[in-house]
């Protein structure tokens, strides 16, 4: 405005990062719906996987023959997982972004649960 001591602001879209650009409601409620749908999901059946694991001991150790120290191994492997994934899930977020971290490791972790129905012995679950 003329007489103002103030700098005119003008929006520029190009220096605007491409996150911070408003997106139409329906796009980014959609995109949002269906991460979160996939998000709940993945922790589900992660869940699920986690609780029947111990009970289902039982059977599969019926099934396979498994030592006891196996069967203790079955058990820490879900542990040994959240450890081993943790911080270097953290450090790809930080680099790749979460959402392909979120993708990549729900598809990797989809792919093993598949393949864990396959294995033939304890040491198979393993590899």
């Amino acid at each position: 405005t003329s007489g103002s001591n103030e700098p005119e602001l003008v929006a520029d879209r190009r220096n605007i990062p491409a996150t911070s650009q408003k997106l139409a409601p329906s796009k980014l409620s959609s995109a949002r719906n269906v991460q979160l749908g996939l998000l709940f999901g993945s922790r589900f059946t992660q869940s699920v996987t986690r609780m029947a694991i111990g009970p289902l001991l039982v059977s599969i150790a019926e099934e396979m023959g498994c030592e006891p120290h196996e069967r203790g191994a079955l058990l820490s492997a879900y542990s040994l997982g959240y450890l081993l994934t943790q911080i270097g899930g953290g450090k790809l977020a930080e680099s790749l972004g979460s959402d392909r971290v979120l993708l990549l490791s729900t598809v990797a972790g989809a792919i093993c649960t598949a393949l864990s129905g396959n294995a033939r012995s304890v040491r198979a679950l393993w590899w």
